[in-house]
């Protein structure tokens, strides 16, 4: 039986694992296990972010993570603790210093992207479940969860962005669990995105946090 609840800070490694395992070319990834153990702990010690994680008897299949208000959120992190994250990427910034140093800048400027209409919505950061767990529901577990507790702490909106090419079972995946495209993103570097949003309001899908609880 799974179970999904807030996650701890010595669930960290498990979380970084299963980062790595899902997100194998991305740019978080290449910073290395120490930049992303930093990462994630400074989230799952946060106040103002969700970290969610779902066990099963033999271990963390997944997790999910965000901040309930992301508008500042990035750039507070990497200033509290900018010289311990700049030594763990700096393997990195050696073998790539131009483009490196300027994601890293990219992600102390970096506000959310939050829809114009909802700038009080609540981001979901990253989520990922291993391939043991691929099909078992561990994902929609995870975003329910996530609603749910972002609902908990007022929002009224959850957001994220995804690839909108060459990622339908993604798209499909949020489709299904009652997120709509609200735009299309084109990052700077040039990757397309949609941006989905999913209304908590009472009455709706979504407001969950009356009706379950996340230990």
């Amino acid at each position: 039986m799974s179970e999904v609840r807030k996650a701890r800070f010595d669930d960290g490694e498990a979380i970084v694992a299963i980062h790595q395992q899902a997100f194998p070319g991305f740019f978080l990834t290449s910073l290395g296990r120490p930049f992303l153990r930093r990462f994630y702990g400074a989230m799952i010690q946060s106040p103002e972010a969700i970290c969610l994680v779902i066990e099963r008897g033999h271990g963390i299949d997944g997790f999910v993570v965000g901040p309930v208000r992301p508008a500042g959120y990035f750039r507070q992190l990497f200033l509290r603790s900018g010289l311990a994250f700049a030594i763990d990427a700096m393997p990195a910034f050696f073998r790539q210093p131009g483009m490196v140093g300027a994601r890293l800048l990219r992600a102390v400027l970096y506000r959310g992207d939050a829809p114009v209409a909802y700038p009080e919505a609540a981001l979901v950061s990253s989520i990922a479940v291993l391939p043991r767990a691929a099909g078992s529901g561990a994902a929609g577990a995870l975003i329910d969860g996530f609603c749910a507790e972002a609902a908990a702490r007022g929002a009224r909106h959850v957001y994220l962005a995804t690839d909108r090419e060459e990622n339908s079972a993604a798209n499909r995946f949020y489709a299904k669990h009652h997120f709509s495209v609200e735009s299309v993103l084109v990052r700077p570097d040039g990757r397309v995105m949609n941006r989905y949003l999913r209304t908590l309001e009472s009455g709706g899908p979504g407001r969950e946090s009356q009706e379950r609880s996340i230990r």
